[in-house]
C-alpha cells in the first residue's frame, strides 16, 4: 500500500508541475497575442490596407519617374510635376535641386530618364507612408552616348486633400 502512495502522490506532483507550466505557457502566449495586436506591426496599415498600400505606390511611382526626368529643351514639363506632387520638405529640396538644373542643363544639353525599377511601402499608418523606390536613371549629354545610373530613395508620403503627396525624399 505504501508504495501505491508514493507513486500516487508523484503522480499528484508530476500533474502539478505539467499543470503549472502549461499555465505558465498560456499566459506567456496571451501575452505574446496581446502585443501582436497592439504593438507596432499592428499600426503598419502596409501589411493590411491593399487599396491604400496601391494608392501611394502609384502616386510615388509616377511623381519619382517624373520629377527626376528632365530634359534640357523643356524644363517647365519638370517644374510642373514637382509642382503636383511635392510637399513640405521634399518640395523646398526640389527647388534647390531646380535652381542648380536650370544653371547646368541646357549648357551641357542633358537630358535624364528615370524609371522606378522597384518599390515597396515599408510602414503606412494614420496617413503617412515611408517607401523604398530604387530607380534606374540613363542620361545624355548633347550627341554623347548614353550614361546609366542607379539610385536608391527612400520617400516620406503624406495623405493630404484627398491625395498623396511625397513630403521628404533621401537618398540612400
Amino acid at each position: 500500500m505504501r508504495a501505491s502512495g508514493t507513486a500516487g502522490r508523484t503522480g499528484l506532483l508530476v500533474l502539478a508541475a505539467v499543470s503549472l507550466a502549461l499555465a505558465l505557457a498560456g499566459t506567456g502566449l496571451v501575452a505574446a497575442a496581446a502585443q501582436v495586436r497592439h504593438g507596432p506591426s499592428a499600426a503598419n496599415q502596409a501589411l493590411t490596407d491593399q487599396p491604400a498600400t496601391r494608392q501611394v505606390l502609384a502616386t510615388v511611382r509616377t511623381g519619382v519617374s517624373a520629377i527626376y526626368s528632365y530634359s534640357y529643351a523643356d524644363l517647365g514639363v519638370t517644374r510642373r510635376a514637382a509642382q503636383r506632387v511635392l510637399a513640405g520638405q521634399a518640395a523646398a529640396q526640389y527647388q534647390e535641386l531646380f535652381v542648380l538644373l536650370q544653371r547646368n542643363v541646357a549648357a551641357q544639353q542633358l537630358t535624364v530618364k528615370s524609371r522606378v525599377v522597384q518599390d515597396g511601402v515599408s510602414w503606412l499608418s494614420r496617413g503617412t507612408a515611408q517607401v523604398l523606390v530604387f530607380i534606374d536613371q540613363t542620361s545624355t549629354r548633347g550627341n554623347h552616348q548614353a550614361a546609366s545610373a542607379r539610385a536608391q530613395l527612400a520617400i516620406t508620403a503624406q495623405w493630404r486633400g484627398g491625395r498623396w503627396l511625397i513630403t521628404g525624399i533621401q537618398a540612400r
